[in-house]
Order: C-alpha cells, then sequence, then structure tokens
C-alpha cells in the first residue's frame, strides 16, 4: 500500500469548484472496491484511490452512465477492514472513476471508518 497523503483540504470557497467544497480531508489510499448503484441498476468495480469521512473516489475503467445523487452501496477492504456503506454518486469522470458521498453510516462502520481515517493520518509523517 502506498503512503497515506493529504489531498485535499477542509473548507469552503464560494465560486470555486466542487473540488473545494470538501468538509473533511482526503487521504491517498489503494484497496479493492465494489459498487452496487441502485437506479439505474448497475455494477462495477474499481479502486479506492482516496477516501475521507464523508465519501470516496472510486476508479474504474468502465463508462458508467450515472446520474448525479444516484444512490449507491459502496463496498470495499481497505488496510485489512471491509466496509459497506450507502453513498451517492457525486462526481462522474468517464474512464477515469466515480466519487461518491457516504450517507447514513451506521455506528459499526463509522466507528471503523474514523479507526481507519487515524491510521491513514498517522502515516503522513
Amino acid at each position: 500500500m502506498q503512503d497515506a497523503m493529504v489531498i485535499g483540504e477542509v473548507r469552503a470557497v464560494p465560486g470555486v469548484g466542487e473540488d473545494e467544497r470538501r468538509r473533511s480531508r482526503r487521504y491517498l489510499c489503494n484497496g479493492f472496491a465494489e459498487v452496487l448503484v441502485v437506479h439505474p441498476e448497475c455494477l462495477f468495480r474499481g479502486e479506492i484511490r482516496d477516501i475521507s469521512q464523508n465519501g470516496c473516489f472510486v476508479i474504474s475503467r468502465a463508462h458508467v452512465q450515472l446520474e448525479r445523487l444516484a444512490e449507491a452501496e459502496v463496498r470495499f477492504k481497505l488496510n485489512n477492514r471491509q466496509f459497506k456503506v450507502r453513498a451517492r454518486v457525486m462526481s462522474v469522470r468517464k474512464g477515469d472513476g466515480v466519487g461518491f458521498e457516504f450517507l447514513g453510516v451506521n455506528r459499526d462502520a463509522e466507528l471503523l471508518l474514523n479507526n481507519l481515517i487515524t491510521e491513514l493520518s498517522r502515516n503522513l509523517g
């Protein structure tokens, strides 16, 4: 696994693109991901490129036709931990991947995610 790196800052800048409206820092990582989109029904696989407390980006060469805000179930494995979270599509970059925002993360998944983020942030030094 590559070393963790912060690739997004926590800030909101009026009038600037969506990459600047993040609510939490993103950390580079890599792990396997499987995504099942509810409507339209679509399944694709890829790799987690980065993760934050609020979402992740899944790299995929699949040319998926997804609407912004479509709901999905994202399953992924990072640092020997399995995650399954509801999410919504926030951005689609054809041939590159899909950005997701996590929705209604249950308490157990939130604890696992917090531990993962803490671990990734410690690896920055």
